[in-house]
């Protein structure tokens, strides 16, 4: 579902700030006149001469956004600009938890919602703007109420074996509720799992989301989901160039088009997003040996054996069988990330790349027809079927 966006608002007597002593600094607006010689000699580390943040705690007992505003000079023109930029999660925007999701019928609502907000903390727009602001950071996110018998810590501790490939790096943070957060994330993409109960009753300091409501708690006991865990999986695009790579390609556009706050709404773009992100980890060949040894040893290696005596019956496919079993039992321990760190000690890159990468390739082929294991299982077919978690169905898990 939708999450996370950050849009931003330009243009000349775009919005309006009423309430100035409500960031900090305390807004101030310049005339081109009044800058100095080094604020209008351009610096290509900063594109702003000024940074204005909204004060924290202004709507009290209410979600609020983060918003920034910008001052940026135009040398050529002898003016300044004054960008706005808003970032907030609209599941908490629009039911003040981020438990349940969103539908894309709630955009003029929310979008309703967001202009209410703001013109609270002191900020007035000029039209009708909110619809067609460019987007600057996205996050998808879905929410899986998880049964008893399928257990958090067996997901994350099987997805900590996987691997994205080489651009991205793998962060996997214990905290003291034995509850794990795990991201695989490269930048312009991350890739986050996390049990939102655990972090929802987690500090505040110590939690994945630092903005969160007094209500989803209170949610969270009104439903006896205090004693259960929800499995949240996160697709976030942080740059521009990936949002607009993701998104006009499901709209089929130009490349170069600028992705608006209303091109968000479509709740098949959430499912096409979300559903590919999670198919790009679990289907890569080294993650299926990490994810797909749900077996006994003994039955994987007979399962290898029989596979590989399908193709050529010879020495090379007993000797690929016992290599790929290896190989296989290596990554579900380890993890494919350690292997390749392991290879790069003794043998050359070529070894540790290519060589490597079809043997994974070899053993993947010789894995078909096994199953994840059960916990996978359940979220990948909840995944799939992509059931967005409302009031109605959290009545029905009580």
């Amino acid at each position: 579902m939708l999450d996370t966006v950050n849009i931003k608002i330009t243009g000349s007597n775009s919005f309006y700030i009423d309430y100035r002593e409500n960031f900090s600094p305390e807004f101030k607006p310049r005339s081109y006149g009044e800058l100095s010689e080094t604020e209008k000699r351009p610096d290509k580390k900063v594109f702003y001469t000024a940074k204005f943040i909204l004060k924290k705690g202004i709507l009290e007992d209410e979600y609020q956004p983060r918003v920034e505003v910008y001052e940026d000079v135009d040398n050529e023109k002898r003016e300044i600009n004054y960008v706005l930029k808003a970032e907030f999660s609209n599941s908490k925007l629009f039911n003040e938890n981020s438990i349940m999701e969103i539908s894309e019928h709630n955009q003029a609502r929310i979008m309703e919602m967001l202009e209410r907000k703001l013109r609270a903390c002191g900020i007035r727009l000029n039209g009708n703007r909110l619809p067609y602001a460019t987007v600057g950071k996205v996050h998808f996110a879905k929410n899986i109420i998880l049964p008893d018998d399928v257990l958090m810590i067996n997901i994350l501790d099987e997805f900590s074996k996987a691997s994205m490939g080489k651009s991205y790096d793998i962060t996997k943070t214990k905290h003291t509720n034995t509850s794990e957060t795990l991201q695989h994330f490269c930048g312009s993409r991350d890739h986050s799992f996390y049990d939102k109960v655990k972090d929802i009753l987690r500090p505040q300091n110590k939690s994945n989301d630092k903005e969160k409501t007094s209500y989803e708690k209170e949610l969270l006991y009104t439903f006896n989901l205090d004693k259960k865990s929800i499995f949240r999986y996160e697709y976030r695009l942080n740059r521009i160039e990936t949002i607009k790579s993701e998104i006009n390609r499901f709209y089929k556009r130009p490349y170069t088009e600028a992705v608006l706050f209303k091109d968000l709404f479509n709740e098949a773009l959430w499912k096409d997003l979300i559903v590919k992100s999670w198919d790009r980890i679990i289907r890569r060949p080294a993650n299926q040996l990490a994810l797909k040894f749900s077996l006994e040893d003994s039955d994987v290696f007979k399962h290898m054996l029989v596979q590989s005596r399908q193709g050529k019956k010879d020495g090379h496919s007993q000797n690929s069988a016992l290599i790929s079993f290896g190989l296989a039992m290596l990554v579900k321990k380890y993890g494919i990330a350690f292997i390749r760190s392991e290879y790069k000690k003794i043998w050359s890159d070529r070894a540790c790349g290519e060589r490597l990468d079809k043997k994974v390739e070899e053993a993947e082929k010789l894995l078909e027809g096994l199953p994840y294991s059960d916990d996978i299982t359940f979220v990948d077919q909840k995944m799939r079927a992509f059931e967005r978690i409302t009031m109605d169905s959290l009545e029905k898990e009580v």
